[in-house]
C-alpha cells in the first residue's frame, strides 16, 4: 500500500469507519494481512518515539512526565524503556507483544461476538482488529507530539487529549468489529468491549509476563 492510498484510509477510517471498514472486508484480507497491518503499526510506532525521545528533551518542558500515570506511561514511559533497555531487544520485544495481544484480541472479539450472534469469520475480525491497530495510530502520534510539545504545563490537557484518543480508539474498535460481525449497533459493542477488555487486560498482562515479553514492576 502506497503512502497516499494508506493516508486516505485513515481519512476514511476517521469520517466512516464502517464504511472503511466494508472497504477492508470487500478485499478479503487473509491474516497474514492481518498481521502485516500490525507489524506496520508497531514499526511506525517505534520510529515516531524513537524520533520524539531524541527531540523532546530539546523542548522546553517537554521531558517531564504529567502527573496523570496513563498519560505519562503513553508519552514519557516508551523513551525511559527505550534509554534503560537495549533498542534492539526492545523492538523485538515489542513486536512479540503485540503479535501476542492481536492474537488475543482477536480471539476474544471473535468468539464473544459469536456468542452474541455475530456472524464474522475469524480472518474478518483478525482483519478489523489490524486495522484498528494501523488506524488508531495517527491518533497516538497526536498525543504524543501534543505531550512533546505542551510539557507539565500542560499535563491536564495532555491527561484529557489522552481521554479523548482512548474513547475515539474504542469506538473505532467497536464500528470495526459491529462490521466485521454485522451488528448494527455499535454503542452496545462499544459498551460490551469496553467490558470485555478492561477484564481482558489484566489477563493479557499475566500472559505477556509469563512469555517474558512484558517486566512486571
Amino acid at each position: 500500500m502506497a503512502i497516499g492510498q494508506l493516508m486516505a484510509r485513515w481519512a476514511e477510517a476517521y469520517a466512516d469507519p464502517r464504511g472503511s471498514a466494508r472497504r477492508i472486508l470487500s478485499a478479503s484480507p487473509t491474516w497474514v494481512d492481518a498481521c502485516a497491518m500490525v507489524l506496520l503499526a508497531t514499526v511506525l510506532q517505534l520510529m515516531i518515539e524513537i524520533v520524539l525521545e531524541n527531540v523532546a528533551p530539546n523542548l522546553d518542558g517537554a521531558a517531564g512526565a504529567p502527573e496523570s500515570g496513563a498519560a505519562e506511561g503513553a508519552a514519557g514511559g516508551a523513551g525511559e524503556r527505550l534509554e534503560e533497555a537495549d533498542p534492539i531487544a526492545f523492538a523485538f520485544r515489542t513486536l512479540g507483544a503485540n503479535l501476542v495481544l492481536f492474537a488475543l484480541v482477536s480471539l476474544v472479539a471473535w468468539f464473544v461476538g459469536r456468542q452474541a450472534g455475530g456472524k464474522g469469520r475469524f480472518t474478518d475480525v483478525m482483519s478489523m482488529v489490524g486495522w484498528h491497530a494501523l488506524a488508531g495510530l495517527p491518533l497516538q502520534v497526536v498525543f504524543l507530539l501534543v505531550f512533546a510539545f505542551v510539557g507539565p504545563s500542560g499535563s491536564g490537557f495532555a491527561s484529557l487529549l489522552f481521554l479523548a484518543v482512548a474513547v475515539y480508539l474504542l469506538y473505532l474498535f467497536a464500528a470495526f468489529i459491529a462490521e466485521a460481525h454485522g451488528f448494527q449497533n455499535v454503542g452496545l459493542v462499544m459498551a460490551a468491549s469496553f467490558g470485555v477488555l478492561f477484564a481482558f487486560s489484566f489477563v493479557s498482562v499475566l500472559v505477556l509476563a509469563r512469555m517474558g515479553l512484558l517486566e512486571m514492576p
